[in-house]
């Protein structure tokens, strides 16, 4: 039996605001699936809701989702007046390129968060253009470009070798667009004998430097920040602060870490804050 989408909207509504009105003392909620984010109304309508949350995790890849509007419209609409206890903020998602804004509102406004947690790809529609990371060694350049022909015809490829480790890196331009969102969809791959990693050549996810200036409103509140693919050199010293968390945590390729940008980028924060923690994991190993 076929249900429309429409129908398919209507139950998963009318089941997301019957567990809603049920549950009294919500305090985690995990989106892992675009289907599972409701109308904002929905929300909003439904008491008890989220008026107990603290914990909001959003947690889902699939790079087909178009503006992914309910996202943005879930994030304004989170505000201390519906949900006053938000400690925890985790979000792993494709995102639309016009999140920076929402996101910066809802650290502004819930001045008692205590982690955050980013790790998101910002949907670029105009660009056609991917780099492929952790390519192993063993990976012919015929044998990679194989591969990356089932998203699309190809106009131009470049394989190098990383000089500081034995995995290469691939830069490819695809003639279509939509070749390079399938690219995109194929983080979890393996190509030789190692997984991995494609992002946008383009990489916009420096909204990261607009969040660093906006931690002043959480103030001491804030105990953990992590980013993932973070570059550093889009973030100026003038956007470090005293209003850094003491526990830091980036995600991201060697290369990320292995540079002066991120030297400096530690040495500004240790002349604000007495960091306690400093993680750095490296991805692709």
């Amino acid at each position: 039996m076929l249900i429309s989408v429409t129908a398919y909207n209507v139950i998963m509504d009318s089941l997301i605001t019957m567990f809603l009105r049920k549950s009294e003392n919500l305090e985690e909620l995990l989106i892992n699936d675009q289907h599972m984010i409701p109308t904002v109304t929905t929300f909003l309508n439904a008491m008890p809701g989220i008026t107990k949350l603290k914990t909001l995790r959003v947690k889902f890849w699939n790079y087909r989702i178009f503006t992914n509007s309910n996202i943005m419209e879930l994030i304004n609409a989170l505000t201390p007046q519906v949900c006053p206890h938000l400690r925890q903020l985790d979000i792993k998602s494709y995102l639309p390129s016009d999140v920076s804004d929402a996101l910066v509102n809802i650290i502004k406004s819930h001045k008692k968060l205590e982690k955050i947690e980013l790790d998101t790809y910002i949907t670029a529609r105009s660009t056609k253009s991917v780099v492929v990371y952790n390519i192993s060694d063993r990976a012919s350049e015929k044998n990679v470009k194989d591969f990356f022909l089932f998203c699309g015809h190809i106009s131009e490829f470049k394989i190098i070798m990383n000089e500081n480790e034995s995995k290469q890196i691939a830069f490819i331009t695809f003639k279509r667009e939509t070749a390079a969102e399938t690219a995109l969809m194929l983080t979890n791959a393996i190509i030789g004998d190692s997984q991995i990693i494609v992002k946008p050549l383009d990489d916009i996810n420096h909204i990261y430097s607009k969040i660093f200036p906006v931690l002043k409103y959480v103030g001491n509140s804030l105990k953990e920040l992590t980013l993932r693919y973070m570059d550093f050199s889009k973030i100026s010293p003038d956007n470090i602060g005293p209003y850094l968390p003491t526990t830091l945590t980036f995600l991201g390729l060697y290369t990320d870490f292995n540079n002066e940008d991120f030297e400096t980028f530690v040495k500004y924060c240790g002349k604000f804050v007495d960091l306690k923690t400093l993680n750095i994991k490296r991805l692709n190993t």
